[in-house]
């Protein structure tokens, strides 16, 4: 029977199963760390679209790296974003 044949009952976003080329093809998770960087990635795009206009509901991303980095209301969003820049450099590097 032929490969892509017998693919054809499958369902189409089983990912576990082989591609048509009869390579492994397998859904990425992130562990450890990556959850970590994945957010904190998250939260500076997040604040770079919050700098150019864009609003969200709830908490502002500034307002949550703020808290996490336990800047002051005085701060500056260029000032938390050097400090997020480099946390996400210190994660990337290791």
């Amino acid at each position: 029977m032929n490969h892509v044949l017998a693919r054809s009952d499958r369902n189409p976003l089983d990912f576990n199963g082989p591609d048509q080329e009869g390579r492994s093809r397998k859904a990425h998770t992130l562990q450890g760390t990556g959850v970590h960087v994945a957010r904190l990635l998250t939260l500076r795009a997040g604040m770079r679209m919050e700098a150019m206009g864009l609003k969200r509901r709830g908490t502002s991303c500034t307002q949550i790296v703020r808290k996490m980095f336990g800047f002051g209301a005085g701060a500056t969003r260029t000032e938390i974003l050097t400090k997020l820049n480099e946390e996400i450099k210190e994660f990337l590097h290791d």
